[in-house]
């Protein structure tokens, strides 16, 4: 399915479910996925994918500067990198000793033995960003502990960075945090929002009036930081 805004053609998935809401996502490819309530028209579908045209453009713009492709181009000198919220270019470098990457000034510096091995240089820069993810989310998750245990929560959660398609993060029945690894790519501000957003599910499982009234109370400019982390890449949009 498709509708047309503007000089942009949208073409989109549905899924129904029987749940009451719509869901649209965008996907690090550009695909746009919808979720509709079961029984919804077509046509009223279109419509909701229109009223959401401007955010998925945005969107698939956003993920076409951020991401590399599968064809490596993102990869090769001069290339735009981010990491927490700032912009820097890829300098290659040919070097005989071991791999490595180096963050300095306003340049990733990748060293190894074959500059024109766009594959390589994609292995150690996702090692590099995994590698600081962990730190930095641990540290942030440890910090929202001291918040979050007031309210009953005595042991911290077990951490698990990775790549995930649709969303920053999530918290399992099991009390386990999950964190996506792109995380590392965007301000520390909004990595601190979805890690205060997830320790809040602890407590209260759902998106109720409890759950928000609890995390304004931990975090009080968490929607300032929501329209910031929109703006920029937000996987999923939810309509209740």
């Amino acid at each position: 399915m498709h509708i047309d805004f503007g000089t942009r053609r949208i073409e989109y998935d549905v899924r129904f479910d029987p749940k009451p809401f719509f869901q649209v996502a965008v996907d690090l490819d550009g695909s746009v996925h919808v979720v509709a309530p079961t029984g919804k028209s077509l046509e009223a579908i279109a419509e909701r994918v229109r009223r959401k045209a401007p955010w998925i453009i945005r969107q698939i713009n956003y993920f076409e500067r951020l991401y590399p492709n599968s064809t490596g181009h993102n990869y090769v000198a001069g290339a735009t990198l981010y990491y927490l919220g700032r912009q820097y270019r890829l300098k290659v470098i040919a070097f005989l000793g071991k791999p490595h990457v180096c963050l300095k000034d306003q340049f990733f510096y990748v060293s190894l033995a074959d500059p024109s091995d766009t594959r390589k240089i994609e292995i150690l820069l996702h090692q590099w960003y995994r590698e600081r993810a962990k730190i930095l989310f641990r540290d942030i998750l440890d910090k929202g502990m001291q918040k979050i245990r007031r309210h009953g929560i005595a042991h911290t959660p077990t951490l698990v960075v990775r790549s995930m398609k649709r969303r920053w993060g999530s918290c399992t029945k099991y009390g386990k945090i999950l964190l996506n690894l792109e995380l590392i790519k965007v301000p520390s501000d909004c990595i601190e929002y979805v890690v205060m957003h997830e320790l809040c599910h602890l407590v209260e499982r759902n998106h109720t009036d409890k759950f928000y009234h609890l995390l304004s109370s931990l975090m009080p400019n968490w929607r300032k930081i929501k329209e910031k982390i929109e703006r920029g890449k937000h996987l999923v949009a939810d309509d209740h």
